[in-house]
């Protein structure tokens, strides 16, 4: 993710805090911005400053002696890491955050959920030249439908991205292990290089498989009940792959920390 530092942020961290600094910093004020990618390390956050900041001659006084972590411990305090992160911290509840519910922008309401339960046209439909389409112009095309979703990657790279803990799989204080996985069992996209899905779809894309990537041992019923759609505290065995197992299936996973920056 990238993280900008801007001046009005840098203001309100230098200002009370270069008061009561024994060491003096060199470069005054705030009249400066600097953006880094990454995550806010003091690695990433020195480098950015250094190359943008600290370097600059129209910035920092040629009769400067400070290397740049005593500036910058000037600047933020002698605790640099914590400063550093209550910068980083300070830049980012500043900027626009990004909510999940505004991806489907067509539909609302109990959408995003009932999309992660599995259901939605997201989930269930194929395009088609048939019903409802008039035999010419498809419908159902999964591109149209979630065309938002490339976009909001890309914004969501650049601005925070509100967890959705009001999600039963996202829930914070359900998902001990902070890890989460999602599967597809079906191909509904054709020539996307992920499946046997192919043009045209009404003959060629029907209950097709996708690129398997996963072997599938075991469910457990009990840890989803939102979204199994079976009242059980069993398990579903799969003790083959592929066709002796699951079947085809496609699974992409994350996991994240407990640190509040990352």
């Amino acid at each position: 993710m990238m993280i900008q530092i801007p001046r009005p942020i840098l203001l309100a961290v230098l200002l009370p805090t270069v008061a009561t600094q024994a060491q003096t910093a060199c470069i005054k004020g705030g009249g400066y911005e600097f953006t880094f990618d990454g995550a806010c390390t003091k690695e990433n956050f020195i480098e950015a400053f250094e190359d943008t900041i600290f370097d600059d001659p129209l910035l920092k006084p040629a009769s400067c002696t400070n290397t740049v972590e005593e500036e910058l411990a000037a600047l933020l305090g002698e605790d640099l890491e914590a400063g550093i992160k209550a910068t980083c911290k300070a830049a980012q509840d500043a900027k626009h955050v990004i909510t999940l519910d505004r991806v489907p922008n067509d539909v609302g309401g109990t959408f995003v959920s009932d999309y992660y339960n599995g259901g939605t046209r997201w989930n269930t439909e194929t395009e088609t030249l048939q019903y409802p389409s008039d035999g010419t112009t498809p419908e159902q095309v999964l591109k149209r439908y979630a065309a938002d979703v490339d976009s909001y990657y890309d914004h969501a790279r650049r601005e925070p991205f509100v967890w959705p803990n009001d999600l039963p799989q996202f829930n914070l204080e359900e998902c001990k292990l902070k890890a989460a996985q999602c599967c597809w069992p079906q191909d509904r996209q054709a020539n996307d290089n992920n499946g046997n899905c192919a043009k045209p779809y009404d003959t060629n894309c029907v209950d097709k498989d996708p690129g398997d990537n996963t072997d599938l041992c075991m469910v457990d019923l009990s840890y989803a009940p939102a979204n199994n759609f079976v009242k059980s505290t069993g398990f579903t065995l799969f003790p083959g792959d592929n066709g002796n197992g699951e079947g085809a299936i496609h699974c992409h996973g994350f996991a994240w920390g407990n640190d509040d920056m990352d």
